[in-house]
């Protein structure tokens, strides 16, 4: 029900595309684009406006936007980074923590090896053509040592909620989430490693539909480039959360519990082994709902299904989802967000900054800006109603409502 067009893609957002043995970068966006929970271990009375101020001038410089102008890692960490994901040591995150990320919970990072990705990305003489002219680089190491730790897209976020209502308190309670609980919601993606991966390799003209064999060898280079930019974007969003969790103990002057709640990717290339070879779920814009079946009994979300974080809009109230049952003929998959009403250029042409500034200020929501044009674009009204599109997700048992979040402070590009 979140389905809409942008006019930078192909394939609407808000779909899920099923083919077997072959994969295409027209049906996907950047891999690895997603949403991700944290608990603070903190309540809401902690977080007067005074401290959101502190907190949140730590974050700005602490987190960029886009990218960052001068290199924050040397090369050898980036090829760590591209070719194993992370590890739990060097962000401050335990293993539980990973397992909780996306690529902890299907089938760990992916392990490449450094001659594979130097030869699925292009040349540092050969720019993408696709690749907007806004990304001043085009080589993946370049764009990975600026872009570690960035908020890389217009309508990506970093935010503060608290839990408002628990709507179904049997999940609620196996999940521990209790109302009152602070809340980091983050919505970040692979940055320009992401655009240099997946431009690669679309065709020369964008409305052309590119299919490959996975067991060609153009095939193989973007699945290889798309599993590293996945394995930066994985990075990306635990270096941020460590930045944040640092942020918010050195203002508040407590040892947060601080931990990761979930991490839903809604931007990827899902493969599910058959008996004579593997489909690949094309998602974009779609999260794949893991049922509670999926984890081992051990796990927390065995009972659950894993939950994730579904966005309004801007100032809006947020919700955490779950699915406790899997269902192929879906794909097990969800919207990741109400979606677009307008486009973002409908939007830009409507409304202005200021009157969005004005309008979130008025929510009681404390909004931090880097100051980037274009903040229109993410107009609340530019957005379709979120009661109807959480009605449909409900009738159609795609997913069930866990929890009302409140936003208490966001920070935009």
């Amino acid at each position: 029900p979140d389905v809409h067009f942008k006019a930078k893609s192909f394939m609407p957002t808000g779909v899920a595309l099923r083919l077997y043995q072959s994969i295409s970068p027209t049906f996907l966006g950047p891999a690895n684009d997603a949403l991700t929970l944290a608990r603070t271990g903190l309540k809401t009375q902690l977080f007067t406006d005074d401290v959101l101020d502190l907190v949140y001038e730590s974050l700005k410089r602490r987190v960029a936007v886009f990218r960052r102008s001068e290199p924050t890692i040397d090369e050898s960490e980036l090829w760590e980074i591209l070719s194993t994901g992370t590890s739990s040591e060097r962000f401050g995150f335990s293993p539980v923590d990973l397992a909780r990320m996306e690529n902890g919970e299907s089938s760990g990072a992916e392990n490449l090896d450094e001659t594979q990705i130097r030869a699925a990305f292009p040349a540092c003489s050969k720019r993408p053509p696709h690749l907007a002219s806004f990304v001043p680089w085009h080589d993946v190491v370049t764009a990975g040592r600026h872009c570690l730790g960035v908020l890389d897209g217009g309508g990506h976020f970093l935010e503060l909620c608290v839990v408002e209502d628990v709507v179904d308190e049997e999940i609620a309670k196996t999940l521990a989430i209790e109302e009152g609980d602070v809340l980091v919601a983050l919505h970040a993606g692979p940055a320009d490693v992401g655009l240099i991966a997946h431009k690669h390799h679309l065709p020369d003209r964008q409305s052309d539909i590119r299919v490959m064999d996975v067991e060609s060898e153009e095939g193989g280079s973007f699945l290889t480039a798309s599993r590293a930019a996945s394995n930066f974007a994985t990075a990306n969003r635990l270096h941020i959360l460590g930045q944040t969790r640092d942020a918010i103990q050195s203002v508040c002057g407590q040892d947060a519990k601080f931990e990761i709640f979930s991490d839903a990717p809604h931007d990827m290339l899902d493969p599910i082994p058959r008996d004579n070879g593997t489909e690949f779920v094309h998602r974009k814009g779609v999260v794949r709902t893991i049922p509670a079946d999926a984890f081992p009994d051990s796990h927390q979300f065995s009972q659950t299904g894993r939950p994730f974080f579904f966005p309004t809009s801007l100032g809006q109230d947020a919700f955490i989802m779950t699915r406790r049952d899997g269902d192929r003929t879906q794909f097990q998959s969800c919207s990741h967000g109400v979606g677009r009403r307008i486009t973002r250029d409908e939007a830009l042409a409507t409304y202005d900054d200021a009157s969005i500034v004005d309008s979130i200020n008025s929510t009681q929501v404390r909004l931090y800006r880097y100051g980037h044009p274009g903040f229109s674009a993410q107009a609340p009204a530019a957005h379709k109603d979120a009661e109807s599109v959480l009605g449909l997700l409900q009738r159609f048992e795609l997913s069930q409502i866990v929890a009302r979040l409140r936003p208490l402070a966001s920070l935009k590009p």
